[in-house]
């Protein structure tokens, strides 16, 4: 569960979340003995598709519902280990044919992190994609760390650090601080009712301009 109202540059711009997918998917877990358990996934899908030419926006793939120009289908998966002292680690991939004829492929590696201890939570998250063109690949690639502290009950303030540099025509570096507050009404009867509200400073937003952004948000879980 994300706990700023937008979503780092990595997981919005390389791995386009929010994403659906027509497919199948296994998934499990298991404890050995010792100190950690093993939790995966794996998944065959329609997979992400670009409306014509190539090398476009990755996000703009989304929605490929029916495999009605390229029956070629996407793999992927995750495998991660989640320890008793709070540490919560995996890795991740995704491969398909991403252009209408089926001739250029789309791959994506995701290395996640979490670590809780008492009122913390550090999150991290580093992103990287290679998008097969007629003329080179294009490779890019970003990150996010987070930390979060639960003052009480009630409040939990959060910053982030995240970029993310696109391998475009535009050469774009996106850079960003957000510090934001969660504010929890009623933690005992509704824990996924809140309101969160952030501030970020944007020092480059893809073509070298800084700005500011404000953003507040009510969210209800179930």
């Amino acid at each position: 569960a994300n706990k700023l109202p937008d979503r780092p540059y990595c997981l919005w711009r390389i791995v386009p979340v929010v994403w659906a997918e027509t497919g199948v998917q296994l998934r499990g877990q298991f404890k050995p003995k010792g100190l950690f358990g093993i939790n995966y996934a794996a998944y065959v899908v329609n997979g992400l598709e670009q409306a014509a030419g190539e090398g476009g926006d990755i996000r703009s793939m989304r929605g490929n519902n029916r495999d009605s120009n390229d029956n070629n289908k996407a793999i992927g998966g995750r495998i991660g280990i989640r320890t008793s002292c709070g540490l919560d680690t995996g890795i991740s991939c995704y491969r398909g044919a991403y252009t209408a004829d089926g001739q250029q492929y789309l791959t994506i590696m995701d290395l996640d992190a979490e670590y809780r201890q008492d009122a913390w939570i550090f999150r991290g998250e580093y992103v990287w994609a290679c998008q097969e063109v007629s003329t080179g690949d294009l490779h890019k690639q970003g990150f996010y760390a987070e930390a979060a502290y639960r003052l009480n009950r009630h409040l939990e303030p959060v910053v982030r650090y995240d970029q993310a540099y696109m391998d475009d025509a535009f050469g774009q570096i996106l850079k960003r601080t957000t510090f934001g507050l969660v504010f929890y009404p009623d933690p005992d009867l509704h824990p996924m009712f809140n309101f969160r509200a952030s501030q970020s400073l944007v020092h480059n937003d893809g073509r070298g301009n800084q700005t500011h952004e404000f953003v507040i948000q009510c969210v209800l879980g179930f």
